[in-house]
């Protein structure tokens, strides 16, 4: 077996890639130097006296590689001592060498021999002294590595870009390993790589780690082109994750590198607030209230409890409320580094993390003995570790790890408590990777609460030794210590204080009560009335079915800007109402002598639910039918609490105060959580922790936002003056209304008749047998870009009627006495939906067989209902306004809901729902699309000298229109049904010209004789053939228009062939191109003849001509045009793997029919047609077309070879 696999290797690694980019080789390179060692020439560098050794292991160019050495130097630097063996005895690989066998050197220096060879060095190292060895390998020495991590010699591995390595080879591995691969390898190609991983991750003994680079190819670690900035980065990235993988596992981790002790803070024994005591045996900074029963542990980094920045945080958390203790743990003897005499080796004996957490365990002892109820423990680099020892035990109640030391996956295995791990993207100890393979592995135990975030740009210390002069390194330092901050908040008060429904988050921060509403009896429209036994504003329609309850925050039912929300709710229709709660007690901070904790005592939440329940029961006493209910802070607990039972049907939460996750668990209503990005009570992690707790329950319907740049509070207690604050609110205010048209009356090229009682805008035959029915928005059926809209829609063989269902009363924005809630009172969309029954009954009396629907914010009410009852066949929803999920639960027709990135009344999350409802439907085909940049209106209210807006308008028109051809128009069975739909695309005398010139840019100077393949005929269609038969694997390639001359497509045809498949690019327009010149006959006219079903059906006897050439796998990759004949191979599994390169009419019926596995990317910044029709001068187009070329070969290489 080891004869056969050597036999292997020696042919793979004899290939061209396994060579590339040779170095020139300097044995004077390097700082170190070359001592013998295990009976080997080795270079040498680093300490000489470190108890930690790196052994590098070269590939077939030897060690005296001087980028090689030059890593070796970077290892050095971190602490370790680095050794770079002659594994080669001075016989590297020589490819200038017409004379070189490489067979013959292969067979020469076995990995087997390297691995022996290794395993001599070792032992010289560790007959030095040294205790721990790892080995990094590359391509040949990756082998060697894997070989030596059989066995215990050495205690880490890391392999880049290996050789050709087996599964029986990685399943008999013993020690920690990284793999790290290149997304461009032949030798052991990344499908290989990432199998690896999965062996790996199924060895629970085995700690591991892989990684795929893109972009880059075999060797990329230490052959890459030092000019190269993209090389030398990815390279660089690669020698970060060897590193980190050294110094954070098991016994060759180490805190002595410089990351570990940059930024170190000028110490001060005076600074801070507080005061030094002692504590436990130790000398602690003390600073907060001394009678909290809640006390926070700041375990500090090698540089001790005087850091000015870690007291200035201590004192920050300790204005919170709580007492905070910062220790000396060092007892005196911080880091000195800038002592030259300073050993650092020596400091971190003297001071180990286990004698760390001993030491807290007496400091918490001594706290508890003063009457704290509980502790939680913050940890920065070596407190970190100290924390997550801690965690084992009971001694604190919840912790929180920053920019942790070496920690391992068994101590993180071992925690128990909450605990919140906030890591640096730039981390030498403990690196994203692992922070994140940390946060999965806790997040996988159900009874450990966990919270795991990588700040972005920051390196290790950035929390608590940032530069102060940095406003980004302050912002990213004080962000980490606002999630601190919650973390404990959250896991201490609530675990352990909250019980006795004492609300301490309210009681111990000033935000609950910022901004406090000036109270007024006499504010909003409504009155106030006896309700439920409570004094209650009320306020909308007395005899309305449907009320809301809204429930105040600690200010009470008074506040003015919660009875003008009230009103604004009132003037949708609905009753509602606003109870006193608090029984004129609100809160008073303005009172010195105000007990905010007797007051919590007084009006627990728990009241208010039972209250709120009073209240609902006396409304459907007077004939309400159904209940929503919204809360405020205190109220949104309120609501969460009724959420429990069925007395409501709907519930909004606003920046609520302290939940838990149980009681989320409890919801059995619909519930929307709305929460600010600044926020101690319930912070946007929180909150978003909730949506996924909600999202996971399926017969609970919910929706979670955070708003950006708010406080808690914000909803209801805005400062009236401040634009970002009121738009923040406002999610029914003028942005329905904004850009008004100017409304004509003669505008369009049609005309107005009564349809159905009702004035309507007319455009297009009366004898069509398929028409559209247009629902405007407020502005009514006069909206010129509307009536432009009808008559475009018209020009593709619709009838279209837009009524005027407003009856010439549309919103008038500068009627200040009439405002929208006062309009809207008038002309509910529940009224447009049956004037509109006669219109669509009067458009069949003319003959019209089928009838779609499309309707513009307000009008997209009525068009959903419409699309419930089977009124019409076909609706599309732009930009809509007031249409609920479970709208969308009852729509029976196909619909298609295009909406706007920037939109209150629909906004992306909403669509995203209603997206999940459809896919849910399977009986009604539906289409979701939001359009990027744009605001809500933006389909009918642009600005026509904005060339972006209009684009962007006449995109979604397209996408309308498509739907409405897609569903309404009969396919003539006689015809090709390809055909039809091509040509209704791309725009005919009964169509509309949906195509534009894009199809045919840049058409190739077409060349028969291009490409190094030759032609011939097969399947009876002339071929481009590139590559051999005997490959036994094939692609097929199918041209745009342009057809198979196509100079850029034999490219690619060669460059697929020269990755060993078997090339067949059929020439399916039998000699007849597209020509864009010739006026005579349009690309309408064209594609009648070239229809791809017929190349369809002419594709198979070429497939089956391939196949007898002893071929037995084949991929398709068609570009535009031939992509529509791709999609149909695939559907019938003609083909075993396919790509579609910029397709056209591709349906997604046809996607739906596919039997293969899928791959969807955009390729930003290019056109259609990038991939084959690039200028060749143009190198951001070559590169772009050049990477779809890479992603289509290794789509094959992964399902064909």
């Amino acid at each position: 077996m080891e004869t056969r696999l050597g036999a292997i290797r020696l042919k793979i690694m004899s290939g061209p890639q396994c060579c590339e980019n040779p170095p020139g080789l300097d044995s004077a390179s390097g700082v170190g130097s070359v001592q013998e060692l295990g009976g080997l020439k080795a270079y040498v560098t680093g300490p000489q006296d470190s108890k930690l050794a790196i052994l590098l292991i070269s590939d077939v160019f030897g060690y005296e590689a001087p980028l090689l050495r030059k890593l070796a130097d970077k290892v050095a630097a971190a602490g370790f001592l680095t050794v770079v063996p002659d594994f080669l005895d001075s016989d590297p690989f020589d490819v200038d060498n017409p004379q070189f066998d490489r067979e013959s050197w292969l067979k020469a220096h076995p990995t087997g021999k390297g691995c022996e060879d290794a395993k001599k060095v070792i032992a010289a190292l560790k007959s030095k002294g040294v205790s721990a060895v790892g080995a990094a390998g590359f391509c040949w020495g990756g082998v060697v590595v894997v070989k030596l991590a059989k066995f215990d010699d050495i205690k880490a591995g890391v392999v880049l870009h290996p050789g050709p390595l087996t599964v029986d080879e990685i399943n008999e591995v013993k020690i920690p390993i990284a793999i790290l691969g290149a997304e461009i390898d032949k030798l052991t190609p990344p499908e290989q790589v990432k199998h690896f991983g999965e062996i790996l991750s199924a060895k629970p003994h085995v700690d591991s780690f892989v990684k795929i680079f893109p972009g880059v190819a075999h060797g990329w670690a230490v052959r890459y082109n030092a000019e190269d900035e993209s090389a030398i980065k990815s390279a660089e990235e690669a020698h970060v994750d060897m590193l980190n993988w050294f110094t954070n596992t098991g016994p060759l981790k180490i805190m002595s590198g410089p990351q570990c002790c940059e930024n170190p803070p000028s110490l001060d024994s005076a600074s801070g607030v507080g005061s030094v005591q002692e504590v436990g045996g130790l000398k602690t900074y003390v600073t907060g209230p001394q009678d909290s029963k809640l006390a926070i542990l700041l375990i500090h980094d090698a540089f001790g409890y005087e850091a000015p920045l870690l007291r200035k945080l201590a004192d920050k958390v300790a204005a919170v409320g709580f007492l905070v203790v910062v220790p000396d743990f060092l007892y005196g003897d911080p880091f000195d580094i800038d002592n030259p005499q300073f050993d650092r080796q020596s400091w971190i004996k003297a001071h180990p993390m286990g004698k760390g957490c001993e030491d807290a365990k007496k400091v918490i002892a001594a706290l508890k003995s003063k009457g704290v109820s509980a502790v939680g423990a913050a940890g920065f680099c070596w407190g970190g570790v100290i924390v997550v020892k801690l965690a084992k035990f009971d001694d604190i109640q919840a912790g929180v790890v920053l920019h942790p030391g070496p920690l391992t996956v068994d101590e993180i295995n071992e925690v128990k408590i909450p605990i919140a791990i906030l890591g640096a993207e730039i981390d030498n100890y403990t690196s994203p990777e692992q922070v994140k393979q940390f946060g999965e592995i806790l997040s996988a135990r159900p009874g450990v609460d966990s919270f795991v975030k990588i700040f972005p740009g920051v390196a290790h210390g950035w929390a608590v030794r940032y530069n102060a002069e940095d406003e980004s390194a302050v912002k990213s330092a004080e962000e980490a210590h606002v999630d601190l901050l919650n973390w404990l908040t959250k896991t201490l008060v609530i675990s352990c204080v909250y019980k006795v429904d004492i609300n301490v988050k309210h009681r111990t921060s000033p935000q609950c009560c910022e901004n406090p509403p000036s109270l007024d009896s006499a504010s909003g429209v409504g009155s106030v009335q006896e309700l439920g036994g409570l004094k209650t504003y009320v306020t909308g329609s007395q005899d309305s079915k449907r009320a809301i309850l809204l429930i105040h925050d600690a200010f009470g039912y008074e506040a003015p800007l919660l009875r003008k929300l009230a009103d604004k709710v009132a003037a949708l229709g609905f009753l509602v109402v606003v109870p006193d709660f608090l029984y004129s007690d609100p809160v008073d901070v303005d009172n010195p002598q105000f007990d905010r904790e007797a007051w919590l005592k007084a009006h627990s939440t728990g009241k208010g639910c039972e209250d709120a329940k009073k209240v609902i029961a006396a409304l459907k006493s007077k004939g309400v039918s159904a209940v929503g209910a919204a809360g405020f802070c205190w109220g949104g607990v309120v609501v969460v609490k009724l959420a429990k039972f069925d007395e409501i049907q709907a519930g909004v939460v606003l920046h609520p105060g302290p939940l838990t996750v149980d009681e989320i668990n409890e919801v059995k209503i619909p519930i929307a959580i709305l929460g600010a990005e600044i926020d101690k009570y319930t912070s946007p992690e929180e909150v978003k922790h909730f949506g996924e707790i909600l999202s996971a329950k399926p017969h609970v319907e919910s929706f979670v936002k955070v708003f950006p740049g708010v406080a808690h509070g914000w909803a209801v207690r805005y400062n009236a003056e401040d634009e970002s604050a009121v738009k923040s609110l406002e999610m029914s205010g003028p942005q329905c209304c904004e850009n008004p048209p100017v409304l004509s009356s003669s505008s369009g090229a049609g005309n107005v008749e009564e349809l159905g009682g009702l004035k309507s805008y007319i455009s297009g035959s009366p004898d069509s047998s398929l028409a559209v029915l247009l629902v405007s928005d407020v502005y009514g059926y006069e909206a010129p870009n509307l009536r432009k809209l009808a008559d475009k829609v018209a020009a593709a063989g619709f009838y279209v009627v837009v009524p005027d269902f407003l009856r010439r009363d549309p919103y008038v924005p500068e009627n200040a006495e009439r405002p929208l809630q006062v309009w809207i009172k008038e002309h509910g969309a529940d009224q447009a939906f049956e004037c509109a029954k006669p219109v669509i009954e009067a458009i069949k009396s003319k003959g019209v067989t089928k009838v779609g629907s499309a309707g513009f914010c307000w009008g997209a009410k009525v068009v959903v209902e419409l699309a419930k009852y089977s009124y019409v066949l076909a609706a599309v929803l732009l930009h809509p306004s007031f249409v609920t999920v479970d709208d969308i639960h009852g729509v029976k027709v196909p619909i298609s809901i295009l909406g706007a990135e920037i939109d209150k009344m629909s906004p992306p999350e909403l669509l995203k729902q209603f997206e999940a409802t459809l896919n849910a439907k399977p009986e009604v085909d539906g289409f979701v699309k939001i359009f990027p940049g744009v605001s809500h209106g933006w389909t009918m209210r642009y600005k026509v000298e904005d060339k972006a807006a209009v684009k962007s308008a006449e995109e979604a028109h397209k996408d309308m229109l498509n739907w409405f051809v897609k569903y309404l128009k009969p396919w003539n069975k006689e015809k090709s049904s390809t055909h039809l739909v091509l040509l209704r695309l791309l725009g005919t005398q009964e169509g509309v010209d949906m195509s534009g010139p894009q199809c045919c840019e840049n058409p190739p100077a077409l060349s028969s004789s291009s490409g190094a393949g030759h032609e011939e005929e097969l399947g009876g269609l002339k071929s481009y053939i590139s590559g051999s038969p005997d490959s036994g694997l094939a692609v097929l390639l199918i041209s745009d228009v342009f057809g198979y001359e196509a100079p850029n497509l034999r490219k690619l045809a060669d460059k697929v062939a020269a990755a060993g498949f078997y090339v067949v690019v059929p020439d399916f327009l039998r000699g007849d191109p597209r020509e864009p010149g010739d006026s005579e006959r349009p690309l309408q006219v064209w594609i009648k003849e070239h229809g791809p079903d017929e190349a369809f059906e002419c594709a198979k006897p070429v497939i089956e001509a391939i196949k007898s050439k002893g071929v037995t796998k084949v991929g398709a990759a068609g570009c535009c045009w031939g992509a529509k004949v791709v999609v149909e191979l695939a559907k019938y599994s003609y083909v075993q793997a396919a790509v579609l390169l910029h397709p056209s009419f591709v349906t997604v019926d046809d996607i739906h029919g596919v039997k293969v596995d899928g791959f969807v990317k955009i390729f930003p910044g290019v056109s259609h047609g990038w991939a084959v029709r690039y200028k060749v001068e143009d190198k951001a187009a070559v590169k772009s077309a050049e990477e779809a070329h890479k992603n289509m070969l290794n789509w094959f290489v992964k399902y064909l070879k």
